[in-house]
């Protein structure tokens, strides 16, 4: 009967009548998701051939983000610390003028 009261509350999820939904760490969970919304139109604004790698590692770095409490707090900072590394090479790289992965022409 328990679980049934539980599955009836699902309806909560997500309102501000959450009990769970105003503590610490779901606080800080919409936060890294606004954050991946942020980073992710920054890389399609520069988005090309060859930033794609970059882009792709960029966008995969959330999949690190594990566990529950203290580990999830770990694992936070560590994605934070490597996100400001990779954003800062990819504004550097973005900067940079577009190189043609082909080789040029000799003059004739």
């Amino acid at each position: 009967t328990v679980f049934r009261w539980l599955a009836r509350l699902k309806r909560l999820r997500g309102s501000r009548w959450d009990p769970f939904g105003h503590t610490a760490e779901r606080r800080m969970e919409r936060e890294l998701i606004r954050t991946y919304e942020g980073d992710v139109e920054l890389l399609l604004e520069r988005l090309g051939f060859l930033l794609m790698p970059q882009a792709i590692e960029i966008a995969a770095l959330p999949e690190r983000i594990r566990g529950y409490g203290h580990v999830k707090m770990k694992s936070v900072a560590a994605f934070e610390a490597e996100r400001a590394r990779l954003l800062v090479a990819w504004q550097d790289q973005s900067r940079k003028p577009a190189e043609s992965p082909l080789p040029r022409a000799k003059a004739a």
